[in-house]
């Protein structure tokens, strides 16, 4: 089940995740990740607000569940070693336990929620991934600090 990953097509990719996402837009710099397993879209991520401190996560996903780690890992990376940022902040409809749930397996916390912060009005969990803390990201070990001499 190969996984890959398309950045192409922006406008098409941004209006499939406003769509899948439920949202009315995003954010003038938004920049949407497609995923496809097998050659068929299964998931779509859109980063907005970027900033090197980090960016907005937006993720929506059709149900291909066996691909579901393979994505998300791509996904991270994406951010991670791409876009270069520290953290991203997932805003997460209360409702949708689903998407906690697998933000929470994938490494996110809650950081806390915001009253009627999501696209319909509901409450929102603010969820969080901090690159330093992404359990699948490999780390380096620190370097001792260089003197001189």
């Amino acid at each position: 089940m190969p996984v890959t990953f398309t950045t192409a097509n922006q406008t098409d990719l941004l209006s499939d995740a406003a769509e899948l996402t439920r949202s009315t837009g995003f954010m003038p710099d938004a920049h949407a990740l497609g995923v496809k397993v097998d050659g068929d879209f299964a998931a779509l991520a859109v980063f907005q607000n970027i900033s090197t401190a980090g960016a907005e996560f937006h993720y929506a996903m059709n149900g291909t569940a066996g691909a579901r780690r393979d994505a998300l890992y791509g996904i991270h990376r994406y951010a991670f070693d791409v876009l270069k940022v520290e953290k991203l902040t997932a805003p997460i409809a209360a409702w949708n336990v689903a998407a906690q749930i697998m933000a929470l397996k994938s490494g996110f916390f809650i950081a806390g929620t915001i009253r009627q912060g999501s696209i319909d009005g509901s409450d929102a969990i603010v969820m969080v991934l901090f690159k330093d803390a992404y359990r699948w990201m490999p780390h380096t070990q620190p370097q001792p600090a260089k003197t001189a001499a």
